[in-house]
């Protein structure tokens, strides 16, 4: 029997360990792991299946019924608001059929209201009760200061033109007759506030020959305070 010692290859080749010369243990097989079989989907017996479908019926009957009333609660206000409107609007209509009836009656004389007979014996001539108003761009109306009647430069005595619209004159009085009134009335003529812009006072130095006198001095009358200062950028 020979001493030599064994080769890596040949202990391996005798089923020896190299490092302990004995005999390697045999491998162990990994487990088998079984698979786990599907869960079988749960079925529900005929009293719980009715159970959930009455829940699932009630559930849904509780949302159709909340859904209807917000639905008739939503006609009824819709039913409110044009109820309003339309007994507005009735009560807009008697209120200018009144106010045009008020017109068409009116004399727009003076003494001719609510204590006229008091006031009207009083009167020694014709004083109509209508004034004048001139706006900033030269628009103008004659109003009844009785009734509020007022006439436009456009009005004929046939028509009234308002907003681009021609409507019968309820009147009878155009904006020529209205003039006639206005001519006997004692009430004054209003006008909206105009800014009128002066130019600065000079010396005459730098205005053209036409703007001078022949003695060299400005023909341009000064504006000038209450002392005499001279006033320059003043708004009338």
């Amino acid at each position: 029997m020979s001493d030599k010692p064994k080769s890596v290859a040949e202990m391996m080749a005798e089923g020896l360990n190299p490092q302990t010369g004995k005999a390697a243990a045999a491998p162990v097989a990994p487990p088998v792991v079984a698979p786990v079989p599907a869960a079988a989907p749960a079925v529900l017996d005929a009293a719980t299946l009715m159970a959930v479908l009455s829940q699932n019926t009630t559930l849904v009957n509780l949302i159709m019924a909340r859904e209807q009333r917000e639905l008739v609660n939503q006609q009824n206000q819709e039913a409110r608001v044009k109820a309003i409107q339309k007994q507005r609007d009735r009560n807009a209509a008697h209120q200018d059929a009144n106010t045009r009836l008020r017109q068409a009656m009116c004399s727009h004389l003076k003494g001719s209201g609510k204590n006229g007979l008091k006031t009207q014996g009083l009167l020694t001539k014709e004083d109509y009760a209508v004034a004048r108003h001139i706006f900033v761009n030269s628009d103008q109306y004659i109003k009844c200061l009785i009734c509020g009647m007022k006439w436009r430069q456009k009005d004929t005595a046939e028509y009234l033109f308002r907003k681009g619209k021609q409507v019968a004159n309820h009147t009878k009085i155009g904006w020529m007759e209205a003039v006639k009134m206005l001519r006997t009335s004692t009430n004054t003529t209003t006008m909206s506030e105009r800014v009128l812009y002066t130019k600065p006072i000079t010396d005459g130095a730098d205005l053209p020959q036409s703007g001078m006198t022949d003695e060299g001095e400005s023909r341009v009358t000064p504006l000038v305070d209450r002392e005499g200062n001279a006033v320059t950028d003043f708004e009338l």
